[in-house]
């Protein structure tokens, strides 16, 4: 149990202090990398969990005793709803970014209508620590009194200081009644964290690591998730119903499509009976095929086998609403505008298109993509007519409404008069599967930086090719928002048309196709260097939406 006064987290608008990458202006980017860099860093800020809850939650009313507090909750698309408050209110966050989340609520202003909170965060790496970046909660001993921190395992097990945090969360709950508003704070990671497991805690961990680590869907682990957990698939709002409170949650996604069902495993967002056993029947049969079912505990197969009867019921609004707070568009949209502000020479964009916030599926078939659209952007540049479209035949991994966007792109690109670079941006989370790795060896890396290595080889071969008398070149950058790829202080990857052949140059083809080969991105690409460096370090920082792709065309 942490410091209940004292939360160790990282902050999104803290990455740029954290690494040196600084907000830098527009006009002071002097490469089209740099520029690429500065749009990663607007996008972060945006989904600073701390802005983005503050952004959220509005009084309406002045906080007195006796008198109906009323509260507005907005969601990032504008959607809102008011809540009436007769009684008071409390909190509990949970994830990557719970810290953040917890430090942007009104505590000071609800004073003693505040009821209590629990914060449930992974505990600090020795570099969060290091950085000095702690946030304090609030300062008046009275509420931080109400406040209790558990900093849980980094490695997605719950133990026994999750247990414990879970048990606060729950007595948090029981004294909350009618007239109270609970405010769950829901990010990524929150799966983890918080848990009411229906076995022993060793039962619980052992079932969890058979199916984490036999290709499950996230869907399919959600099902079972919600059998042995009672707080999955809607255990929390179960919970406040009970109790006659409403309860408001404010999700920081980091799931393609911002399913609230699948985020943190779903504590707010209970799923019908039916749905729920047909999901537990279609995980079950794979967890048979695959083998999965013979490694896990009798205590917990005795609980996946038993009938539907204990399926969460659906929860009858308005007890309950859910908010999205920030996703992987929010950043994307940040990134974009700054993208467009006015650049240094030769580093201006007059197009910055969104292809997708929904890149997933094996990471190779995510670089061909990226790369057809560059090459077809190249392509529908060097035609005259501006009514051309980008030629799927051509390109067969461009996906579906990709051509309109190539051809929207350069469309504006056009009517500016053609005297800067486009950028195309995309968000998602790939996947990455390790079992072909040169001679079963898996070298350093995480999905972005491997999405980087594979971008760099094929913009290795990037065509001479000219557009009104000037050779047009790629830029991609791939990273995670949480500035973490894989097990590294890396968040990916900064590549163009020379990285590969530099890289070639200086440590030899060969070693470059065996660091592709065997997964060893973060190596090959510390050793590439470049101007700003082909790894990208931007730093930790205390949120997540998945990654972002920048990839540009410029002259």
């Amino acid at each position: 149990l942490s410091d209940p006064i004292l939360l160790q987290l990282t902050a999104a608008a803290a990455v740029l202090r954290i690494s040196g990458l600084s907000r830098m202006s527009a006009a002071a980017a002097s490469t089209v990398g740099s520029r690429l860099c500065d749009a990663f860093a607007a996008g972060v800020a945006a989904v600073d969990p701390e802005s983005l809850v503050r952004r959220s939650i509005e009084l309406l009313s002045d906080v007195q005793d006796g008198e109906v507090l009323r509260l507005r909750i907005r969601s990032s698309a504008g959607e809102c709803r008011d809540f009436d408050v007769a009684g008071g209110v409390g909190f509990v966050a949970f994830g990557k970014a719970a810290g953040g989340m917890a430090c942007g609520l009104p505590l000071a202003r609800l004073g003693r209508r505040f009821l209590g909170g629990v914060v449930l965060a992974p505990a600090p790496t020795r570099a969060e620590r290091s950085a000095g970046l702690g946030f304090r909660l609030p300062d008046d001993s009275g509420l931080a009194s109400r406040i209790r921190v558990f900093e849980g395992p980094r490695d997605n097990l719950p133990d026994e200081t999750v247990l414990m945090g879970s048990r606060a969360v729950s007595d948090l709950i029981d004294s909350l009644g009618p007239g109270d508003l609970l405010v769950a704070m829901v990010t990524g990671g929150g799966s983890a964290l918080l848990a009411w497991p229906r076995l022993p805690l060793p039962d619980y961990r052992a079932a969890t690591r058979a199916l984490s680590t036999a290709g499950f869907s996230i869907a399919e682990l959600n099902a079972v998730r919600a059998r042995l957990d009672a707080v999955k698939a809607g255990g929390l709002a179960l919970r406040c119903r009970a109790r006659g409170c409403q309860l408001a949650g404010l999700v920081l996604s980091d799931v393609v499509g911002d399913p609230l069902e699948v985020i943190a495993s779903g504590p707010t967002v209970p799923v019908a009976p039916a749905a729920a056993g047909a999901a537990l029947q279609a995980a079950l049969e794979t967890a048979r095929l695959r083998g999965v079912d013979a490694r896990l505990p009798p205590t917990a197969l005795k609980l996946l086998q038993a009938d539907e009867a204990a399926a969460p019921a659906p929860v009858a609004a308005p007890a309950v609403a859910n908010f999205i707070v920030g996703n992987n568009r929010t950043a994307l949209e940040a990134a974009r505008l700054r993208l467009l502000d006015a650049g240094a020479p030769g580093t201006r964009f007059l197009a910055a298109v969104v292809m997708t916030t929904e890149l997933a599926g094996d990471v190779s078939a995510v670089a061909e993509r990226v790369h057809a659209w560059l090459a077809s952007l190249l392509r529908l540049m060097l035609r005259a007519d501006a009514a051309d479209t980008a030629d799927t035949a051509d390109f067969p991994s461009l996906g579906e409404g990709d051509a309109a966007k190539l051809a929207e792109a350069v469309a504006i690109w056009r009517a500016a008069g053609g005297s800067g670079g486009i950028a195309l941006l995309a968000g998602g989370e790939p996947t990455v599967d390790t079992t072909g790795a040169l001679n079963g060896v898996i070298g350093v890396g995480g999905r972005a930086g491997h999405l980087a290595l594979l971008l760099a080889e094929r913009l290795g071969r990037w065509p001479a090719e000219t557009v009104q008398g000037r050779p047009w070149r790629p830029t991609v950058l791939t990273a995670g928002t949480d500035g973490i790829d894989g097990p590294t202080e890396a968040a990916g990857g900064l590549v163009d048309s020379d990285t590969w052949p530099r890289a070639a140059a200086r440590l030899g083809e060969g070693r470059c196709r065996a660091a592709l080969a065997g997964f060893d991105s973060h190596s090959l690409l510390a050793e590439a260097g470049g101007e700003p460096p082909a790894l990208f370090q931007p730093g930790l920082t205390g949120t997540n939406v998945m990654d972002l792709v920048i990839a540009a065309l410029h002259d």
